[in-house]
């Protein structure tokens, strides 16, 4: 007989989500990857799906999957300002811009968050 406790109920659908996620994007990099050896990807495509601003939008899509709702939507919506940034030649000085962007998103991670962090 299995006890199945309140808090334990979700945790089956997110990992069946996480592992979903995590297998697709393996598959997904794999096959780009080939694709680029192969020469029928662009070296400027490639370099754009392969950069950091895209794995910050791979780290906010896998929040999202945990239900991390509001922190994984930030993560997204800064890795999306900064590839498109970059891909359309847009410089955003880092003291400037981006670092209170950051602390503006950890601002909103706090306040849209469901669990109350105490300081």
């Amino acid at each position: 007989m299995e006890i199945i406790h309140p808090e334990n109920k979700n945790r089956k659908p997110v990992a069946e989500a996480r592992n979903i996620y995590i297998g697709l994007l393996l598959i997904v990099i794999g096959a780009v990857w080939m694709l680029y050896n192969f020469g029928r990807i662009d070296y400027r495509l490639f370099d754009a799906l392969f950069s950091w601003q895209m794995l910050t939008i791979v780290l906010g899509g896998y929040l999202l999957t945990l239900r991390r709702w509001a922190a994984g939507s930030v993560v997204v919506a800064l890795g999306v300002v900064f590839a498109l940034s970059d891909f359309f030649g847009l410089r955003i000085p880092l003291d400037k811009v981006a670092l209170p962007l950051i602390v503006i998103a950890i601002g909103l991670i706090f306040l849209f968050s469901k669990k109350k962090t105490r300081i």
